[in-house]
């Protein structure tokens, strides 16, 4: 199958609401298990996470940091299934326009942020540290991305290169291309999100094909126009505490009463430290 032929029916299978994910998932498979997908191993030492606090809620354990508990209340998002637990993080990237903490913010905030009516949300901001270099697969190829991101346009000259000495490289860049740029759709997203997670869910299957362990995917923030760097990494990092949190802080959002369009975000309390049970302290709120 040649990329125009694949872009072509991944976009009709995504609008199709009579066909289910694992058909997109299949399709995707198919098109991309004898291509080379692009890996690196991450140098980061943490990675920083965003969770919404509930009206009136203090987090008291960093179990409240990590990935939703209750799989049932899990919806369709950029990288997961419904009902399917993973871990969304960002981490620091060179760019100018969208430091971690904003990137994990905006990404977790944002169906607060269009609600203009909401004047003021609470997020709580945690940092969790590796215990070794994540292997991740990555999508540096958005030339949206690339413009805003320096290191996502360093990873795609290197990965260009490498690519460029196997069979058929054009194609390959195009539809990794294409696949970077679903990841920054912000528009549509219902049919975008049914593409994406379905590609990461492919890697999965990916890995036993290709006989590699990797951890997660590094793509592109889509909240921030491309600028940001998330990753989706498998909750048994967090499980096997491969990934721990060391450190959280809240965060208030807040809406300027007089443009409802114009937003901040600042601390709203002492930074807590996890102690060896997890259990967190913030000794003032604001």
């Amino acid at each position: 199958m040649e990329f125009l032929e694949f872009k072509t029916m991944i976009l009709q299978y995504a609008e199709d609401e009579n066909i289910d994910s694992g058909k997109i998932e299949e399709l995707i498979v198919d098109f991309f298990k004898r291509k080379a997908i692009p890996n690196l191993e991450s140098i980061q030492k943490f990675v920083v996470r965003c969770s919404i606090n509930n009206p009136g809620e203090v987090f008291k354990n960093t179990s409240r940091c990590s990935y939703n508990p209750n799989p049932k209340s899990i919806g369709l998002q950029r990288c997961n299934y419904p009902k399917q637990q993973v871990f969304y993080c960002s981490m620091y990237s060179d760019t100018d326009l969208a430091f971690s903490s904003l990137t994990c913010i905006v990404e977790t905030a944002w169906e607060h942020i269009e609600d203009l009516t909401t004047m003021r949300t609470y997020c709580t901001l945690s940092r969790w540290q590796c215990k070794r270099p994540l292997q991740l697969w990555v999508l540096p190829f958005s030339e949206l991305s690339c413009e805003k991101n320096r290191d996502f346009k360093k990873i795609r000259m290197n990965m260009t290169n490498i690519l460029d000495k196997h069979i058929g490289s054009k194609e390959i860049i195009q539809s990794l291309e294409f696949m970077s740029d679903v990841f920054c759709e912000r528009k549509n997203k219902r049919l975008y999100h049914r593409i994406s997670s379905s590609f990461y869910n492919a890697l999965c299957v990916f890995e036993k094909y290709k006989n590699v362990n990797i951890d997660g995917l590094m793509y592109p923030s889509a909240n921030t126009e491309g600028a940001g760097l998330n990753l989706v990494l498998k909750k048994e990092l967090i499980d096997n505490k491969t990934l721990w949190c060391d450190l959280a802080t809240m965060y208030a959002i807040q809406r300027h009463p007089n443009n409802p369009k114009h937003l901040s975000a600042m601390p709203a309390s002492t930074d807590a430290w996890a102690d060896e049970n997890g259990n967190l302290n913030f000794s003032s709120i604001w």
